[in-house]
């Protein structure tokens, strides 16, 4: 990748949402194709930052986590599908996702989050089916390639609350 003077593992990586862009691979990118570091975003709609996503099929369980977290003073949104989250033009520093919606897992809405948001948001997703070994290996490959977090239901919103600071913090 002449263009951006990086290997072609750490292009993909780029592209793929495994490693942050940099304002001087920004600016590179711009030059190369003739481009102010403007013109990239000028078209972009603004997005609103901060707080946390919280998606779960189960509105008892989602509205549950939002109200505890709420009341620890964060700002916290409910989604009861992942259509729901995916149309609103508003990214979040975290999400907290159920693993099985529906009929199928949230791979797909976690998969485009990150390519939506970048690495920067810390995910978490909780299961309480993973005893059973019921999509082990999904969540692992999540975990090694998408930096994703598991936590077991039901969880406590405190520690899950403290571990999304950590991970923030180390991010």
């Amino acid at each position: 990748m002449d263009i951006l003077a990086v290997s072609y593992s750490q292009a993909y990586r780029k592209l793929n949402a495994g490693s942050p862009w940099l304002e001087e691979d920004l600016y590179r990118l711009a030059t190369h194709f003739g481009e102010t570091l403007g013109t990239l975003f000028a078209d972009a709609p603004p997005r609103e930052h901060g707080g946390i996503a919280v998606v779960d099929d189960d509105p008892i369980v989602a509205d549950s986590i939002v109200d505890t977290l709420q009341a620890l003073g964060i700002d916290a949104r409910a989604y009861y599908d992942a259509a729901s989250l995916l149309q609103g033009a508003r990214s979040y520093d975290a999400y907290i996702v159920d693993w099985f919606m529906g009929t199928g897992t949230a791979e797909n809405l976690l998969l485009e989050v990150r390519r939506r948001d970048g690495p920067a948001p810390v995910i978490v997703v909780l299961t309480g089916k993973i005893s059973s070994g019921a999509a082990e290996d999904q969540l692992a490959r999540m975990v090694r390639d998408h930096g994703i977090l598991v936590e077991l239901k039901p969880a406590r919103v405190s520690l899950l609350l403290a571990k999304i600071q950590r991970e923030r913090d180390t991010r």
